[in-house]
């Protein structure tokens, strides 16, 4: 099985740290993942409907946890919502993040890009976070 690559891990680290140095923490505690999946879940749900983008995310959970086996304790739910507890270790900023998560997001974004294009998942995370949130990465107009 192929890991993350390191384009996608950066990029999943930045999203991360974002949501994590947002803050939100008072959210039941959630993890920055669950707060980046939902924010992707809203933007694609009405393209690839609630259960493609579950489907999607079913898929990069499970090809997430052959790197990290601490997401077995994570599910998606079935309005495409993410559940469960991952344990944070990565510092990111202000905020924690944990390696499962910069995983599991690293390898949504993949399958994003394989199914739709890296140009329309761009405009998609465009919309969705601040053009700040992408500054200094190679290949985005965020900086």
């Amino acid at each position: 099985m192929t890991r993350t690559s390191p384009e996608l891990r950066r990029l999943a680290e930045r999203l991360l740290g974002y949501e994590a140095d947002a803050g939100e923490a008072g959210a039941e505690g959630a993890a920055a993942a669950f707060r980046v999946g939902k924010k992707f879940r809203n933007a694609l749900a009405p393209i690839l409907g609630s259960s493609g983008f579950r489907t999607l995310l079913m898929r990069a959970l499970t090809l997430a946890r052959s790197e990290a086996p601490e997401l077995m304790a994570v599910h998606v739910r079935a309005d495409g919502s993410l559940e469960g507890s991952i344990k944070p270790g990565l510092q990111s900023g202000a905020g924690q993040v944990a390696e499962g998560e910069v995983i599991l997001i690293g390898r949504l974004v993949g399958l994003l890009v394989d199914f739709i294009g890296e140009e329309l998942v761009m405009s998609l995370m465009f919309e969705a976070w601040p053009k700040d949130a992408f500054r200094g990465l190679k290949g985005t107009s965020g900086g």
